[in-house]
């Protein structure tokens, strides 16, 4: 599964699956249903009466412009998307600016429209972002909105209501310094190093002063316990 991470303002990385080429394909499918939909129900409407150029263009235009309006509207997000819980972002991250939105639907036209979908497909399917040509150009990419990244993934630990903290010097740290240190925790845990969770005790305890004969995984589990409590219900 091809995933990508996207940091809070913690400093946490969230991580979440990028869509599949099938997902994107039923989202697709779904808003082409609706856009041919509408322009049925207009026909139906108008009982076959031969319009002017200028009012077929005008009457077809909300169809055209279905996919540029609605993920603008809707912050990334299709009907199709919405419904199979999808939403387009910037490879950072961040939402998308309008003129990210736009590229994707210019070029829509060509590796969505163009060619049958053909073209996207393959890009998406052998990209390792899941970026048709649009998403290349636009800097996006389209995401599932299911968390890969577990909130035992994160700096954060579920805690007893009555947990006291044991080292109050954590409050030296910043959220930075514990993200990292979860992230070499994890490491050094998923590698059987411990000296390089030995080193991080260390230079913890160099930091902040404290003193602990706890062992190191030990002690830096409670350090992320100890910050948790001290920031984490703020």
């Amino acid at each position: 599964m091809r995933t990508i991470s996207i940091p809070t303002t913690q400093n946490i990385e969230l991580e979440y699956p990028i869509a599949t080429p099938g997902d994107r394909i039923f989202a697709y499918l779904i808003d082409v249903l609706i856009q041919g939909g509408y322009l049925f129900g207009i026909n139906y409407a108008l009982g076959g009466a031969q319009l002017s150029t200028g009012a077929t263009i005008l009457i077809t235009m909300p169809a055209f412009l279905y996919s540029l309006v609605t993920e603008v509207a809707f912050g990334g997000q299709t009907i199709g998307k919405k419904l199979r819980k999808m939403r387009v972002i910037r490879q950072d991250g961040s939402a998308p600016a309008f003129t990210d939105y736009f590229l994707r639907w210019v070029f829509g036209l060509l590796d969505t429209l163009g060619t049958w979908g053909l073209l996207a497909f393959i890009t998406t399917s052998m990209n390792k972002r899941g970026q048709r040509v649009g998403d290349m150009i636009a800097g996006t990419t389209v995401v599932k909105l299911e968390l890969v990244t577990h909130f035992d993934d994160t700096i954060f630990r579920d805690l007893d209501e009555n947990y006291v903290p044991t080292f109050t010097e954590v409050q030296l740290l910043s959220d930075k310094d514990l993200a990292i240190l979860q992230e070499v925790l994890e490491a050094g845990n998923r590698a059987n190093n411990p000296e390089i969770i030995d080193r991080l005790a260390r230079k913890i305890k160099d930091v902040t002063g404290v003193k602990s004969n706890l062992n190191n995984y030990q002690f830096l589990e409670l350090v992320l316990k100890d910050y948790n409590y001290l920031y984490g219900k703020g």
